[in-house]
C-alpha cells in the first residue's frame, strides 16, 4: 500500500507534464500561425509600397507633361499678345 501511495504523486506529476506539453504544442501552433500571418502582412505592405511607387512615377510624368503643356500654352499666349 505504501508503494501505491508513493506512485500517485509521480503519476499526477507526469499527467501535469503531459498537459503542459500539449498546451505548449497548441501555443506553438498558434505562434506559428501568427508569424505566418505577420509575414503575409509584410508581403502585402511591400506590395502596397511598390504600387504607391508606381503610382507616384505615373503622377510625376503626368505633372511634367502638364507643366510642359502649360509652359507651351503660356508661351503661345504671350506670342499672340505681342
Amino acid at each position: 500500500m505504501a508503494h501505491l501511495n508513493q506512485e500517485e504523486p509521480i503519476v499526477y506529476k507526469v499527467q501535469l507534464l503531459e498537459e503542459l506539453s500539449e498546451r505548449q504544442q497548441r501555443l506553438l501552433t498558434i505562434a506559428n500561425e501568427i508569424i505566418d500571418g505577420k509575414n503575409r502582412l509584410i508581403e502585402l505592405c511591400e506590395l502596397e509600397i511598390e504600387l504607391h511607387r508606381r503610382e507616384n512615377v505615373r503622377l510625376q510624368r503626368a505633372l511634367f507633361i502638364c507643366g510642359v503643356i502649360l509652359i507651351f500654352s503660356a508661351t503661345l499666349s504671350l506670342i499672340r499678345l505681342l
